[in-house]
């Protein structure tokens, strides 16, 4: 992704924030024709704010799992945001960020075998 991506990612987050995310929509659906299959949630989002659930599930259902970048987080938060307001379950349960790096899962692994 380049700065046009991340400034899209910055504004849509923003405006997602603000409650205002249908007016930066254009924006947005631009970044998603640039970047696609990826952002698939905030123009997803963006759609369903502007009335138009329909195609908010069509571009949502393109979704490919995450690249482990920098946007990694931001998108797995976005992409889970998107599957609660879809009413999308199985897409949910897939959006729990996963570790990002060996170091991280190493370190949580045994505790996680400990637990009852």
């Amino acid at each position: 992704m380049d700065a046009s991506g991340l400034g899209g990612l910055a504004v849509g987050c923003i405006r997602l924030q603000q409650g205002r995310l249908a007016e930066v929509l254009p924006m947005l659906l631009a970044v998603w024709e640039r970047y696609q299959p990826h952002n698939e949630a905030l123009a997803g989002l963006a759609l369903l704010a502007a009335g138009r659930p329909e195609q908010a599930r069509e571009v949502f259902e393109r979704r490919v799992p995450l690249l482990r970048d920098l946007a990694y987080s931001i998108l797995a938060a976005l992409r889970g945001t998107a599957a609660i307001a879809l009413s999308d379950r199985e897409a949910a349960a897939e959006a729990r960020p996963a570790p990002l790096c060996a170091h991280t899962a190493r370190q949580r692994a045994p505790a996680e075998e400990a637990a009852p």
